[in-house]
């Protein structure tokens, strides 16, 4: 619920304080943190298959998410009000 109203005040802000820019990044399961690495029995099944089903065999670590970030509104300025999706690729699974 938290991406979706950040990517509700992306777009909202790309039109109003243009021609600033607004984008957002959003991690998927994010590895390397508390909730994946204390994870119960149960969730730690979920967040390896997670893993195991993407196209990189990775989940992303918090050190990695600043990097596209960095790319996406830094070095390319003809993007707003759009969202870059860090999470492996397990969207396309």
């Amino acid at each position: 619920m938290a991406n979706s109203a950040i990517l509700g005040l992306v777009s909202s802000l790309a039109l109003k304080i243009a021609p600033v820019r607004a984008n957002a990044v959003t991690p998927g399961v994010v590895a390397d943190t508390a909730a994946v690495d204390d994870a119960d029995p149960v969730r730690a099944e979920f967040f390896e298959a997670m893993r195991q089903r993407t196209p990189t065999k990775r989940l992303p670590t918090p050190a990695k998410i600043p990097r596209p970030w960095c790319c996406f509104c830094w070095i390319v300025d003809g993007v707003n009000g759009e969202n870059l999706v860090v999470n492996g690729g397990s969207d396309l699974i």
